[in-house]
């Protein structure tokens, strides 16, 4: 089962338990773990939408897996927002692409093996050649498109035990919220080897070169989705026009319970 022992303030967003950190103590904290060694279930970590929080609030086995993971990463700047307003000053932005470029390159001359799990075929294969020219990190030790529909807990277990044989030490997928964060639950329960599973969601296409990420003035400002948008219009105009203002309202509705109670902290696990 992963594990609910958590090691950072823990904000409530939309009941979903936020880590209440940043980059820097999020990639020191998982470096110093895989070199310690240390012992127990495979920790899920994931980099939460906006998309995703909505989405959570109607599907059960979503918000059941969320609110499971060792650590979620508030991987939007109004998520941050809410952090803050409910008194938690540590809570910091932290993008999933950021996150997987900037731990790639920290355990590059680390003995961390790595496996990517998301994307079509070919996307994965792309990633790792992409990362050694890029990145220097010479150690992924395994890479799989998993199927369009929902895994069997039979494929789920066959790709477990394929990447403990491998020794993956950080599996990283990349695929649709809130599928990852539903694989990555179902993986962590099934495999022994693995220490980390950490959800990442478009990382994969944008490290891998195939979709430009937004300029860092846009992504200080808030203004990442826009540049999103612009990007990929067609798949994501009905995504933003229907979960944004859903988002403000949950959002909205969320303070005012904090407000009335005073539980400005609260774990929701």
């Amino acid at each position: 089962m992963p594990s609910t022992k958590r090691p950072f303030p823990i904000v409530c967003i939309l009941d979903i338990p936020c880590a209440a950190t940043d980059l820097e103590r999020v990639i020191a904290h998982i470096l110093d773990a895989l070199q310690n060694r240390e012992e127990g279930p495979a920790r899920t970590v994931s980099a939460v939408s906006i998309h995703t929080l909505v989405y959570a609030q109607d599907h059960p086995e979503a918000k059941h897996a969320m609110q499971r993971a060792y650590m979620n990463l508030p991987d939007a700047t109004p998520a941050v927002w809410v952090a803050w307003l409910k008194g938690a000053r540590t809570a910091r932005k932290c993008r999933g692409p950021t996150l997987m470029r900037r731990l790639l390159q920290a355990s590059a001359s680390l003995p961390v093996n790595h496996a990517f799990c998301g994307g079509p075929p070919g996307l994965a294969e792309a990633l790792r050649e992409r990362v050694a020219q890029d990145l220097g990190v010479t150690r992924v030790v395994h890479t799989y498109s998993p199927p369009f529909r929902p895994m069997t807990e039979e494929e789920v277990a066959s790709l477990a035990a394929t990447l403990d044989e491998k020794g993956a030490d950080i599996v990283w997928i990349g695929i649709s919220s809130p599928k990852q964060e539903i694989l990555a639950y179902r993986l962590s329960r099934h495999t022994r080897r693995v220490r980390y599973i950490i959800t990442v969601g478009g990382a994969f296409d944008m490290l891998a070169g195939r979709v430009p990420e937004a300029p860092v003035w846009m992504q200080r400002i808030a203004m990442e989705w826009f540049f999103r948008l612009l990007m990929e219009p067609r798949r994501l105009w009905k995504r933003y026009a229907t979960v944004i203002p859903r988002f403000l309202l949950l959002a909205a509705l969320d303070l005012w319970r904090s407000l009335r109670s005073q539980e400005h902290r609260t774990s929701c696990a």
